[in-house]
């Protein structure tokens, strides 16, 4: 599972208490917890085509949305080049693994079509990403945070892109699960923006949220490390009106109460 822009914010991994994260919970109570991993590159397309090809970006020579490493991946001493490299999927598939792919697992179109076919079984169609975004507010801007409403006002759940995404990965495991399966799941949140099902936000009460301790990059970090991920916005919009906000009083970047 993969999720875009997460942190290390969650509540018992990494002893985030303010998350409301139960079955992760439960899976760290159980598992391995890295608890100093580092992003490989701090971008998408670039960090994505690293690590499903396990390969660091100087060899994949992919650092920004215009590459992926099947074009451009450089050979080392004498051995295959990124069109002939095994993939991480590609690797469960070549030892007898259904490999089956959903959602952002590349970044849309890098490699082309999700590195298909050679990433994943012909079993099913690999279930393309999408991207559930908020309904223009007042002045047709689009807004970042729209708990219970999707793009087209809808308040279906299937109409969100994490929840239809998850229950297409269950009904692949329900479908797969008689034989050794690799079940890859590429989420959209928390990256922007936020058009989540009404009860994800009433997890959390705005009003008594903490602001962010590091409001800024670190001090002499190169420019091409730090990515403000506003998607080209200059501000993070919120519809006041919504319910759900204004039961919470959602304050501003410098924590006032609206």
């Amino acid at each position: 599972v993969i999720a875009d822009d997460l942190r290390p914010s969650l509540n018992v991994a990494y002893s985030q208490k303010h998350m409301y994260t139960p079955a992760l919970d439960a899976f760290a109570r159980e598992a391995l917890t890295f608890d100093r991993a580092y992003t490989n590159f701090a971008i998408c397309s670039a960090s994505r085509n690293s690590f499903l090809s396990g390969r660091v970006p100087d060899k994949t020579r992919t650092w920004n949305f215009i590459d992926h490493f099947r074009h451009s991946g450089l050979s080392s001493n004498g051995g295959p080049s990124g069109r002939d490299w095994v993939s991480l999927p590609q690797f469960f598939k070549e030892h007898g693994y259904t490999v089956l792919g959903h959602g952002k697992m590349y970044h849309p179109f890098k490699p082309p079509f999700n590195d298909e076919p050679l990433s994943w079984s012909k079993d099913q169609p690999y279930v393309q990403p999408s991207e559930t975004y908020c309904p223009p507010d007042g002045h047709g801007a689009l807004q970042c945070f729209c708990p219970g409403v999707s793009r087209d006002g809808s308040s279906d759940e299937g109409q969100f892109s994490d929840f239809n995404m998850t229950m297409q990965a269950i009904s692949s495991l329900g479908r797969f699960s008689d034989r050794p399966f690799f079940i890859a799941v590429g989420l959209h949140f928390p990256h922007l923006p936020w058009a989540t099902p009404a009860w994800a936000a009433e997890k959390y009460d705005a009003a008594n949220l903490s602001i962010a301790k590091f409001q800024a990059a670190p001090s002499g970090l190169p420019p091409i490390a730090f990515t403000a991920e506003l998607d080209g916005s200059e501000g993070f919009g919120l519809n006041e009106s919504n319910p759900i906000l204004a039961r919470s009083a959602p304050r501003d970047a410098r924590g006032q109460a609206h």
